[in-house]
């Protein structure tokens, strides 16, 4: 059993369901995506998703703005396409930069976004998970994981995935059937390894370079590593099961985003 978890080829398995979906709906999906500012970073995975949506028969709308971009014009700018009957997905291209976001708080911005186009999930008003939730959950099943009585240890508890995240887990394995726990830590506030040696399944989202080190693992535990925290080549060698630094939840996330937004394209008449 290959024990290096291929988020590609689970995403392509899902592009394909995604494309017999989309074929049936009958039916154009459109998502615009909210770009500032220049980060190499955010103009790359917003071209992956653009490509991606293209492949599975979504169109795939790029604003870019400017970092000196007004508040207001982008507020604006939301609140027309919340107007707009033909655009079924609106996200907004994370992180921001400081200088656009100035004396505002970031869920002020995307709260901005009518729940019933907020294709990211991130809103947290919304009726679809955020992405890259659905895609760490999706791999879960996929994999065929067990659960029951099993211990999932999510680090980056206070984060805005980490947080989701465990809620997500709670409602749907911390139950009768599964007896699952679901436990959220923070670095800042717990820098042992205690919680993480318990883990059965460890998910860390913190976006911390080597955070997860080999001796912090469980033997034969699911790491999945969202925010490239994982010392990827040290704990490879006594994990379970692992996502790659690339290849891994990324291509989940983007194909959870299409997901999203032939959810919400379904809901609509």
């Amino acid at each position: 059993m290959d024990k290096i978890i291929d988020g590609k080829k689970l995403a392509k398995e899902h592009e394909e369901t995604l494309k017999e979906k989309i074929y049936k709906l009958n039916k154009k999906i459109r998502i615009e995506s909210i770009l500032i500012g220049d980060d190499p970073a955010s103009l790359l995975y917003s071209n992956l998703k653009q490509k991606k949506a293209t492949e599975v028969g979504i169109e795939f709308e790029l604003r870019k703005f400017t970092e000196d971009v007004s508040w207001e014009d982008v507020v604006g700018q939301i609140e027309e396409l919340n107007q707009n009957e033909s655009i079924h997905g609106i996200m907004v291209q994370l992180p921001l930069p400081t200088q656009f976001l100035r004396n505002h708080e970031l869920q002020e911005l995307l709260d901005k976004i009518s729940p019933e186009k907020d294709v990211d999930g991130l809103t947290g008003k919304g009726s679809v998970s955020q992405a890259t939730v659905r895609g760490v959950i999706s791999i879960l099943e996929s994999e065929n994981v067990d659960l029951k009585n099993k211990t999932i240890v999510v680090v980056g508890a206070k984060g805005m995935v980490g947080s989701e995240l465990i809620k997500s887990l709670q409602n749907k394995y911390d139950s009768p059937v599964y007896h699952t726990k679901v436990e959220g830590i923070d670095k800042d506030t717990n820098n042992s390894c205690e919680a993480e040696k318990q883990a059965d399944v460890l998910i860390s989202a913190v976006g911390q370079k080597n955070l997860i080190a080999k001796d912090c693992i469980k033997p034969g535990a699911v790491v999945i590593d969202i925010g490239g925290d994982v010392d990827f080549e040290n704990v490879k060698e006594i994990a379970g099961k692992i996502t790659p630094p690339k290849g891994g939840v990324g291509p989940m996330t983007v194909v959870s985003l299409m997901e999203n937004a032939v959810e919400l394209a379904s809901r609509r008449d």
